[in-house]
């Protein structure tokens, strides 16, 4: 019985050892100036990002399956407040003096938009 317990134990400890592995943090982005607002869902995460510029904003992925880092969005004016659903992110844009709402399918790169009403 003693035997069969410490059998047990030593199996628990040995599955933990691999189930924590799946845990581990790493840094998704580590560039300069401010990364916010971030959003991650599924095999993606989103973050506003003035890496070119303390006032200036453009939109950055990560894509885990892959992995690596991607521009979603660097067009002129700010882009701030991402979402994200699966493989769609969305994004506040100012690219044409107002704020806009733009999305990117991250599965085919294609940029669409999603409201321009002034």
């Amino acid at each position: 019985m003693r035997n069969a317990l410490l059998v047990s134990v030593m199996v628990c400890m040995f599955s933990f050892t691999f189930i924590k592995a799946d845990f581990l943090s790493f840094p998704v982005c580590t560039a300069s100036n401010a990364q916010d607002s971030p959003a991650i869902d599924g095999p993606a995460a989103v973050w506003a990002d003035s890496r070119e510029g303390g006032s200036n904003y453009d939109i950055y992925g990560y894509l885990f399956d892959e992995p690596n880092e991607i521009p979603i969005c660097t067009a002129a004016g700010n882009q701030k407040v991402p979402a994200l659903s699966g493989l769609i992110a969305v994004w506040q844009d100012e690219r044409s003096g107002n704020r806009d709402i733009y999305g990117l399918d991250l599965s085919d790169g294609l940029e669409f938009a999603v409201c321009t009403d002034p």
